[in-house]
């Protein structure tokens, strides 16, 4: 699905700039999985490189964004390294996958 209107909003009042960093090919992914058919082999590989194939729900979703927010406050800028972990959360990840779900 497309992002809340509001939530590309927010997020481009802290800074983000769209631009995926994740290809295609892990759009796939994720979409194979939501249908039930991603091979269980394949489930991995996305993870391997800090990806999340699942649907986070709006409660981790405000949660990340005020984790963006505090991240935003600290650096200076919203350019989270794709690798970067915040309070034990993925946050680089998930702002690609913010990035990706703006493009829909």
């Amino acid at each position: 699905g497309k992002l809340d209107g509001s939530l590309v909003k927010r997020l481009e009042d802290v800074g983000v700039v769209w631009e995926p960093r994740i290809g295609r090919w892990l759009s796939n992914q994720q979409q194979h999985k939501k249908e039930g058919k991603l091979d269980v082999s394949h489930e991995k590989r996305p993870e391997d490189i800090g990806a999340v194939l699942d649907v986070v729900s709006s409660e981790q979703c405000e949660n990340n964004y005020r984790l963006l927010v505090k991240y935003q406050q600290r650096e200076g800028h919203s350019n989270v390294p794709v690798r970067h972990v915040e309070d034990n959360i993925n946050l680089g990840v998930w702002l690609s996958k913010q990035r990706q779900q703006k493009k829909k």
